[in-house]
């Protein structure tokens, strides 16, 4: 734990772990690290650290972390209403849903505090609009402004419907790069 703390891992997979401690052994330190709430499981064989000055308080990453640890090395992006407060759309701040943009479907599920729906889109749109922030300490995959007003009319449903999405537009437009919003 403290090497990783040492040098900033915030995630580890037990593959990583076999080789520094042995198959058994691996196993074992990870079943107890989980327990004591050193590790966090997002999924299986991959977990993410948690920093010493938290492991005295009950806390839990952002469920942006938890989408980023899970996905982090496929294609995704998280877009959606949660997007629309991340780029300061609307003043109203959208934490519990979390619509993540994958290539393959995956079954909706709780993450930290937010329901994560992911949402289908061909390989070919993952080229383009998808900006890397910090968030916790994790380069977090997201739209970026113009991608997300993009998807509110690609994907109304997610926004609130059409005029949810003209009304961003109308509101926001005046402000977004307009030749990139064009190249997209």
């Amino acid at each position: 734990l403290s090497g990783w703390e040492r040098e900033r891992r915030t995630l580890v997979t037990l593959d990583e772990i076999r080789a520094q401690l042995g198959g058994t052994a691996a196993t074992d330190v990870v079943r107890e690290l989980v327990r004591k709430n050193a590790l966090i499981r997002v999924r299986p064989g991959r977990y993410l650290v948690r920093p010493f000055r938290s492991l005295g308080r009950p806390t839990q990453p952002s469920s942006a972390v938890a989408v980023e640890a899970l996905l982090h090395d496929e294609p995704h992006y998280l877009g959606g209403l949660w997007a629309v407060s991340h780029h300061g759309l609307t003043e109203q701040r959208y934490a519990s849903v979390l619509d993540v943009f994958v290539t393959h479907r995956l079954a909706a599920r709780q993450l930290g505090a937010a329901r994560v729906r992911f949402h289908v889109l061909p390989d070919a749109s993952f080229s383009y609009g998808i900006a890397t922030v910090a968030i916790e300490g994790f380069r977090v995959h997201v739209s970026d402004a113009e991608r997300t007003l993009l998807d509110a009319f690609d994907q109304p449903r997610l926004f609130g419907g059409i005029g949810r999405a003209i009304e961003l537009a109308r509101d926001h437009l005046r402000h977004l790069d307009h030749a990139r919003l064009a190249d997209y």
